[in-house]
């Protein structure tokens, strides 16, 4: 969502809401991620992977919620989306990616760190 802070109001909702509607698939895609079988307590690939189970809804989810509810104040839910995202969501991602592509042999052939987008470079970690 790097151009929400650019967009109407109007324009805002309905990329919230397809943004939404992505996002609430999230957790079954990560379910993939987290069924490798040597996924196992203590590793830093179940430790993002528990991060990322515990805190999405809450912290992605509601807040698309909260936009499309309220766009008049998108930006503080916006805000917190990318402090989440940038934060602990894809360095998250970094290491499942990383693991993952360990374990199935292909580490040398994959990406195994997550992109990230232009409002990052503004997000203090």
């Amino acid at each position: 969502m790097d151009a929400a802070p650019t967009l109407s109001q109007g324009d805002l909702v309905t990329m919230a809401q397809s943004t939404l509607n992505s996002a609430q698939d999230e957790p079954a895609e990560l379910n993939v991620l987290a069924c490798v079988s040597d996924l196992t307590a203590g590793t830093l690939a179940q430790a993002a992977a528990n991060d990322l189970f515990a805190n999405f809804g809450d912290l992605v989810i509601t807040q698309l919620n909260d936009i499309i509810s309220s766009p008049t104040t998108a930006q503080v839910f916006l805000s917190t989306i990318n402090n989440f995202r940038c934060c602990q969501v894809l360095p998250d991602l970094d290491n499942l990616w990383s693991f993952t592509a360990e374990v199935n042999g292909v580490a040398n052939q994959v990406p195994i760190s997550a992109p990230r987008p232009t409002a990052c470079m503004s997000v203090t970690c």
